[in-house]
């Protein structure tokens, strides 16, 4: 599954207020660990469905970053209903990841 761009932070505001269940995988262009993590991430989404799973270069919308209080790359940051349930930021291990959306899974998010 490949994460969609978003465009703008209008578009980021207007998603956070409509989805039920929402993930920002926010990345830098010169990011090594950010272009190495996007596939793996990538393979993980499938298993959850219910995620609505987006891609924010933090370059082209700063804004949302400073916004969202993301001051390093790469960083996830997963919503329920518009709030923040958590966030991974710097070096993300996938299996804690997946721990947390299978919580959320488990629970009924």
């Amino acid at each position: 599954m490949e994460l969609q761009l978003l465009k703008s932070w209008e578009q980021g505001q207007a998603l956070l207020s409509e989805d039920r269940l929402l993930l920002f995988y926010f990345t830098q262009p010169n990011c090594s660990v950010c272009h190495g993590f996007k596939p793996q991430l990538e393979n993980l989404l499938p298993q959850y469905p219910e995620w609505n799973a987006w891609h924010v270069d933090a370059s082209q919308i700063p804004e949302m970053a400073g916004q969202m209080q993301v001051f390093t790359a790469p960083a996830v940051l997963a919503f329920y209903q518009g709030k923040e349930l958590f966030r991974f930021a710097r070096f993300i291990p996938v299996g804690q990841l997946e721990e947390r959306l299978e919580q959320m899974k488990n629970i009924g998010m």
